[in-house]
């Protein structure tokens, strides 16, 4: 997921403090609208399913559940330095992608309005600073050994799992097994069921597989994933019963076997841990 910034004003800082209070306000002002009946409910992959628990932490007022599909959990070691190496092979890719997307003017700038041209050009030229404030420093710190190339104060702050311990509302999580957020998608859950009402599919899926969900187990889950969302927000948001009850807490895809299993919790219950040695 991209944050095709369009004419907005601002800078992008990356999942950043002044990012995380947006999604606060922004479920504030849906809560409020004549047209809601004021119970909201956050949904989407990748960027949109870490921003969803960095809101969700923040208690706004009208949130009911929320559907994170392949989140991050950590940003230092799901994504940025996954094994203690810098991940070349994304994240130029992925920030080049993302400074593209800020500079591309809003639909419609170029239809005569010479008012919304200005305005469009002016958050352009905002979002160009943003590059050469932001983006590029934080680049050249991470692979130069700055302070951005070790853990610390800068991706904790971006990091959903320092806050999901926060979250207060019903949480569906979504992870695949060949995605990059693998490591931290099962993290997540754990963190969650301990205290909301949680579920957690994780498929033989990579990062644009698990976006889409595709090939849903069926056995009481949706086979399509929109059917699956809504069953969870009918439930959730408009108080129907859509037999959320009957899904899975856990359901995972077992190598091997090659289909889908359930459990009842993850880590599976029935897995007793034994530890092993290098050397005698």
């Amino acid at each position: 997921a991209l944050p095709i910034s369009g004419a907005s004003e601002g800078v992008w800082d990356s999942f950043g403090p002044k990012e995380q209070k947006d999604g606060y306000d922004l479920v504030k002002w849906a809560h409020r609208q004549a047209w809601s009946d004021g119970k909201v409910g956050l949904d989407g992959a990748s960027y949109m399913g870490l921003n969803q628990l960095l809101t969700a932490a923040q208690h706004p007022p009208g949130l009911k559940a929320i559907f994170p599909i392949v989140p991050m959990a950590d940003s230092y070691r799901d994504i940025v330095f996954s094994g203690g190496d810098i991940n070349l092979s994304f994240i130029p890719l992925w920030m080049g992608l993302v400074a593209v997307g800020g500079v591309i003017p809003s639909p419609g700038a170029f239809d005569g309005d010479p008012t919304a041209l200005l305005e469009d050009l002016s958050a352009i030229a905002q979002h160009i600073t943003g590059l050469i404030s932001f983006d590029a420093p934080a680049l050249l710190d991470a692979t130069t050994g700055g302070n951005t190339a070790y853990d610390g104060p800068f991706w904790t702050r971006r990091s959903p799992l320092q806050v999901v311990d926060r979250v207060r509302v019903p949480a569906f999580v979504m992870g695949g097994l060949h995605d990059l957020f693998q490591r931290g998608e099962p993290l997540i859950y754990e963190r969650l069921r301990k205290h909301v009402p949680a579920r957690l599919i994780m498929g033989p899926w990579n990062h644009l597989q698990g976006s889409m969900g595709q090939g849903l187990p069926g056995n009481g889950i949706p086979e399509s994933l929109d059917q699956l969302e809504l069953r969870w927000f009918d439930h959730w948001l408009q108080d129907r019963n859509s037999h959320v009850s009957r899904i899975p807490r856990v359901t995972q895809w077992a190598y091997g076997d090659n289909h889908f299993e359930t459990q009842g919790q993850w880590p599976n219950p029935k897995f007793a841990p034994k530890r092993l040695y290098l050397r005698g």
